[in-house]
């Protein structure tokens, strides 16, 4: 059991460590950050509180699934994205 909490707690301290923000400069000078999450949508909040530690507001947010077939077997992959506001 306490090997499991160890895995568990690597995993979070691992998701978001792909995601690459994108920062956004706007007219107004606050900080907006864009992220494409892939599959990984709780990756971009981790990340998003790593890089606006005073709180953040979201913007926006999209989840596309895509379903495809193939002769074997089916699939669906999910593609999320992630555009944020540092307060």
């Amino acid at each position: 059991m306490r090997k499991l909490g160890f895995v568990a707690f690597a995993a979070l301290g691992l998701a978001g460590c792909g995601i690459e923000p994108v920062k956004l400069n706007t007219a107004d000078g606050s900080q907006q950050y864009f992220m494409e999450c892939g599959d990984d949508r709780s990756g971009c909040f981790v990340k998003a509180n790593e890089i606006c530690p005073q709180g953040y507001e979201v913007l926006e947010a999209k989840e596309t699934r895509q379903v495809s077939y193939n002769y074997w077997r089916g699939g669906t992959s999910t593609d999320a994205t992630l555009h944020i506001r540092c307060k």
